[in-house]
């Protein structure tokens, strides 16, 4: 079985990553004007891309450590491919037009994925 997952995962935090700085880049410099500290209260506008930036870390994590997994040859936990899709289900029903989406193919390929085979039942009888 081909190793997508992490790389999947990955590339969608960087994506994330990215979409913040490139298209919501206005938004940074008024953070620092404000000080950082305290700089988003409860706006919105500021909110969002920092959301945006802050999420992708968690991605970018959750990548890394499946491609490990996956490199080694080893069980990714079910319980990682049904939170993801809780995640999912939640954030795209807050918000359908979000990228929420996008993780929904690793969460399924973590659920159907076969287990890896013990290397006990590898050796010779």
């Amino acid at each position: 079985m081909k190793a997508w997952i992490g790389r999947w995962l990955t590339v969608v935090g960087v994506l994330h990553s990215a979409f913040a700085v490139l298209i919501m880049k206005p938004v940074f410099p008024t953070i620092l004007e404000r000080g950082v500290i305290d700089s988003v209260g409860n706006e919105a506008l500021i909110g969002a891309p920092v959301w945006f930036m802050l999420f992708s870390f968690p991605l970018l994590t959750t990548g890394l450590a499946i491609s490990a997994l996956e490199k080694s040859r080893a069980d990714i936990p079910k319980s990682t491919g049904w939170l993801l899709l809780l995640m999912c289900a939640v954030g795209a029903a807050l918000f359908p037009a979000s990228g929420f989406w996008l993780a929904i193919p690793a969460g399924i390929a973590i659920l159907v994925r076969k287990p890896a085979r013990s290397k006990l039942s590898m050796t010779p009888a």
